[in-house]
């Protein structure tokens, strides 16, 4: 995510930048990709994404659309779909850690993993990745994971990119 944050929008037709990506709205029960928020104002359903690369691609500017346009994102709660800085928790409600991140699979348009980090004061004291199949819910405030007996303290993990 933390890459995708600040990527052009271009629009093929008019072969010009039209948006920046500047979040993100995941549906909390599936962990599908919603749409992607460009701007303040405008969103992109991943219907009308044409092909990504180095820049999300849509035929043309009338894909942004306001947030109001798109019924799913009128049923969630604005904190509902988000998932950075949320805190991380396993189903018997020990913390994880808070999500610093996540990896979106931009083929299927899907919640891939959540890398999560512990810290104390401006150290970083753990950090791990969680496939989305060890995530059980998200929550309006916290996510809740499988029981990750193979997680141990102290061991830094790189994210994988989903392609």
């Amino acid at each position: 995510f933390s890459k995708l944050l600040g990527m052009q929008v271009i629009s093929d037709q008019a072969e010009a930048v039209v948006s920046l990506i500047t979040g993100i709205h995941i549906d909390p029960e599936t962990g599908d990709v919603i749409a992607l928020q460009c701007g303040f104002n405008q969103v992109i359903s991943p219907i009308d994404i044409v092909k990504w690369e180095r820049a999300v691609h849509i035929n043309d500017q009338d894909a942004l659309t306001p947030p109001e346009d798109i019924l799913r994102l009128q049923s969630l709660a604005r904190k509902g779909d988000q998932i950075l800085y949320k805190p991380v928790v396993t189903e018997r409600g020990e913390k994880v850690g808070r999500a610093y991140d996540f990896v979106i699979d931009t083929k299927a348009m899907t919640l891939w993993q959540i890398v999560v980090r512990e810290k104390f004061l401006f150290f970083t004291t753990f950090e791990t990745v969680i496939n989305r199949s060890h995530v059980v819910e998200i929550l309006e405030d916290k996510i809740v994971v499988k029981e990750l007996l193979a997680m141990e303290k102290g061991v830094v993990l790189e994210p994988e990119v989903a392609a």
